[in-house]
């Protein structure tokens, strides 16, 4: 079993990670001033973080990894899209529609 300061850990890491790497993609994307500097250290955060998160969770077998980890991340990820959906329809149906 994962401790919980374990997943914590990793969690915080994996998303660090992957929000750097999107924040890197538009940064080097639209950026105009320094957009290399500024896309090679997002990149650079992004790329460790995620080492990071392996080696944190190097001990633990892939089973471990998904049922105590990866399964709760996706179910509370399809929440909070289903809820952004719907604050974006109400929202639609209030104001845009009229």
């Amino acid at each position: 079993m994962i401790s919980t300061t374990t997943v914590a850990v990793s969690v915080l890491l994996l998303s660090m990670g992957l929000v750097s790497l999107v924040m890197a993609f538009i940064a080097g994307r639209y950026s105009l001033k320094g957009n290399g500097r500024r896309t090679a250290a997002l990149a650079t955060l992004g790329l460790a973080s995620l080492v990071g998160m392996v080696m944190v969770l190097s001990g633990e077998g892939w089973s471990e990894v998904r049922d105590m980890m990866l399964w709760p991340l996706a179910v509370y990820i399809t929440a909070a899209l289903a809820g952004a959906g719907l604050g974006a329809g109400i929202i639609y149906a209030l104001v845009a529609a009229r």
